[in-house]
């Protein structure tokens, strides 16, 4: 009988820790999700958009923003009665030189939340609170009134940021066509200018390389009329009356995704003018010893001498040029 009732003792405390555990469990399971609320309530409203609201004030000054916070104004000799104060974000800083703006609830003649009131976030100077009344570039107009500015806007704010999604090179290339090269022009012939980008991150030790080789190839010949035509990869020609001294050539050198803020970068470029280019090289190759596909260990051996001795002789006359940018902090590249 005794061992019995131990036995039993036994299994009610066993029982009894058990249920005591699954308790703690539940328990802490509950703080978890609790904590996990507190955090989405508090924690997901600072990326709802809040509500615009125009103060008038009792002198006339319009005041647009959301309102962040609001605190207890304790009696004072400036204020003998206590009130109430509101912390507004304003926005604007380029105008104002501040983000936000304390407003006391007794210089508040009216409030209203206007329709057209709109919010637009910058990457520079902070958000825009107002309205839109027009658009421009510059000093040239684009658009004036809602409607319209709205219609403007959104094709333009496109094709910003399209813009900014790749990372964009403008190379100048100075001195394009040499003295001895200019001959060659004069008698019908055709200048090929190689442009190969790459962007480079540098580091203390070895330079990462961010994207590939990025190569474009110009085609120089001269125009009907007199001067010199240059033709892109895109097959659009640009007419000149004479070589020009400089020639910009803009390169997307890739995805901006790849690119840190707190790196820094440079640009290193190889140009290369010359009268042959390596799509004609590899024409003729094909033409004398088949493609590379359809040639043999012998063939190919051939094709190799052939570009070997095409790059030495005087049938493929170039002249390259090697440059680096300074460089560049990969928040200022982002910024553009």
């Amino acid at each position: 009988m005794s061992e019995f009732v131990r036995r039993r003792r036994t299994d009610l405390l066993g029982q009894s820790f058990t249920w005591l555990c699954g308790g703690a469990l539940a328990f802490n399971l509950l703080l978890a999700v609790g904590l996990l609320l507190l955090i989405a309530i508090y924690g997901l409203g600072y990326f709802w958009q809040k509500k615009l609201v125009l103060l008038t004030l009792h002198d006339g000054a319009p005041v647009l923003g959301e309102i962040h916070e609001r605190e207890p104004i304790p009696a004072s000799p400036e204020h003998p009665t206590p009130g109430e104060r509101i912390r507004l974000k304003i926005g604007n800083r380029d105008l104002y030189g501040l983000d936000f703006r304390w407003v006391d609830e007794s210089d508040i003649a009216s409030r209203s939340e206007p329709p057209d009131s709109t919010l637009l976030e910058r990457y520079e100077w902070g958000n825009f609170y107002g309205t839109m009344a027009e658009l421009r570039r510059g000093e040239q107009v684009l658009a004036s009134g809602e409607a319209d500015t709205w219609a403007a806007f959104a094709p333009l704010h496109d094709e910003k940021m399209s813009e900014r999604a790749a990372v964009t090179a403008t190379i100048e290339l100075r001195d394009l066509v040499p003295d001895r090269f200019k001959k060659t022009l004069d008698e019908g012939g055709v200048l090929h200018l190689r442009v190969q980008a790459e962007l480079w991150e540098s580091r203390p030790v070895w330079d990462r390389l961010v994207y590939p080789a990025i190569v474009r190839v110009l085609h120089l010949r001269r125009a009907p009329s007199e001067g010199v035509s240059i033709t892109d990869p895109s097959g659009a020609a640009s007419t000149y009356a004479a070589a020009p001294k400089s020639l910009p050539v803009s390169l997307d050198l890739g995805d901006a995704k790849r690119v840190t803020t707190a790196a820094r970068y440079y640009v290193h470029v190889i140009a290369t003018l010359g009268t042959l280019a390596e799509r004609e090289a590899d024409e003729v190759g094909d033409a004398v010893f088949g493609r590379p596909s359809e040639s043999n260990g012998l063939g190919s051996l051939g094709r190799l001498m052939f570009r070997t001795v095409l790059q030495v002789s005087d049938y493929l006359q170039s002249v390259s040029a090697e440059a680096r940018s300074r460089r560049t902090a990969g928040a200022d590249i982002l910024r553009r």
